[in-house]
C-alpha cells in the first residue's frame, strides 16, 4: 500500500485537520480547566494533546507552532507542580497560547487555499518555512527540545509593572515589549500587542512569556529599566 506524503495536497489537507482537531480539544480541555480547577486525567489528556500537536507539526516544519505548543507544555508542567491559583495567569497564558497557534493554523490555511489555485500543493510551496524530514529513529521530543535550546534559549517569564500615574501606559509596555523582542522570541503576553497599539489597556501591569539566551537577560532588565516610568521587571526561567 502506498504511503501519503505529508507534504502533498493529501498530506497538508490531513495536517490541517490534524491540527484543528487537537486545538479544539485543548481548547475545550482549557475551558474545563479553568471551570472545575486540575485533576490529574484532565492535565494527563492535555499533556497528550499537546505531544501529539508538538509531533504533527514538528514533521511538517511549521515551527512556530512548535515554539508555542512547548510554550504550553511548560505551564501544564508548572500547574501539575502546584503552581497554580484558580485566578493565577497560567490559565489565562495557556488561551494566549492557544489562541496563536490558532492563527498560525488559520494562516496555512489561507495560503494554502491561495496557493493551490496557483497550481502548488505541497507545504513548503505555501507555507513560510519548510518541511524538515528525519529518520524515525530521531521524531522524538528529545529533538524537540534540543532545537529550542540549540542557540541557547530557555522560556522566560516575564512581569512588567508601569508607574500607575504614567500618562500613556500602552506606549510604555509597547517599548518593553520591542526590547523583549529585540533580545529573543515573544511568544504570549497579557495584554496582547494588538491592544497596546488600539490603546485598549488600562492596567499597569504585564506579563509576557519569551525564549530567551540566559546570557542576556541582565542587560534585557537594565535596558527595561531604562524605559521611563517601568516601576518593577521580574524576569524567571520556567524549567522543562
Amino acid at each position: 500500500m502506498a504511503t501519503v506524503g505529508m507534504n502533498t495536497e493529501v498530506g497538508v489537507e490531513l495536517f490541517l485537520a490534524e491540527c484543528d482537531r487537537h486545538l479544539t480539544l485543548l481548547e475545550a480541555s482549557g475551558l474545563q480547566l479553568q471551570r472545575e480547577g486540575p485533576s490529574d486525567r484532565l492535565l494527563d489528556d492535555m499533556f497528550l494533546i499537546v505531544s501529539n500537536l508538538i509531533n504533527v507539526s514538528f514533521r511538517m516544519g511549521i515551527i512556530p507552532i512548535v515554539y508555542l505548543a512547548y510554550g504550553a507544555k511548560v505551564i501544564l508542567k508548572r500547574i501539575c507542580s502546584g503552581h497554580f491559583e484558580q485566578d493565577d495567569y497560567e490559565i489565562h497564558m495557556l488561551f494566549v497560547l492557544f489562541d496563536r497557534m490558532r492563527q498560525h493554523l488559520d494562516l496555512i490555511q489561507m495560503n494554502y487555499i491561495e496557493n493551490r489555485s496557483e497550481g502548488r500543493h505541497s507545504l513548503s510551496e505555501c507555507i513560510y518555512t519548510p518541511s524538515l524530514h528525519l529518520n524515525e529513529h530521531y521524531k522524538n521530543e528529545y529533538i524537540f527540545y534540543k532545537m529550542i535550546i540549540e542557540d541557547n534559549k530557555s522560556l522566560y517569564r516575564v512581569y512588567i509593572r508601569i508607574r500607575n500615574d504614567c500618562i500613556r501606559i500602552p506606549t510604555k509596555m509597547l517599548a518593553v515589549y520591542q526590547a523583549i523582542k529585540e533580545s529573543g522570541e515573544l511568544v504570549a503576553s497579557l495584554p496582547e500587542e494588538t491592544e497596546l497599539w488600539r490603546e485598549r489597556v488600562n492596567q499597569s501591569e504585564a506579563r509576557i512569556l519569551a525564549y530567551l539566551d540566559p546570557l542576556i537577560i541582565n542587560d534585557l532588565i537594565e535596558t527595561i529599566f531604562h524605559i521611563r516610568d517601568v516601576e518593577v521587571c521580574d524576569i524567571v526561567k520556567l524549567a522543562f
